[in-house]
């Protein structure tokens, strides 16, 4: 098994980014689905207020070519700015 990390580029890697937790959690009684819109706009795959102050990057986790992780590389250039830092969030 081989695991590689892709930054995400085209829609349907997108959509896999956005449907994942779906899978992944499938069958919990605990888990509770996120709002699929508000998902869009926190990563940058709709538009929001926060993408004029920052910079997002998302990346899918694939093992064997199927998705199994994901985060998002955030750099908040207003928070920076505002608190005379460098720094980066995911």
């Amino acid at each position: 098994m081989t695991l590689e990390v892709k930054s995400v580029a085209t829609w349907s890697q997108r959509r896999q980014f956005l449907k994942l937790p779906w899978t992944i959690y499938r069958g919990s009684p605990y888990w509770v689905p996120p709002l699929r819109k508000v998902q869009k706009e926190l990563v940058g795959y709709a538009r929001h207020p926060f993408q004029k102050v920052a910079e997002q990057q998302t990346f899918l986790a694939l093992r064997d070519g199927q998705p199994v992780g994901r985060i998002a590389a955030i750099l908040n250039h207003e928070s920076n700015r505002h608190f005379n830092e460098h720094r980066g969030y995911w």
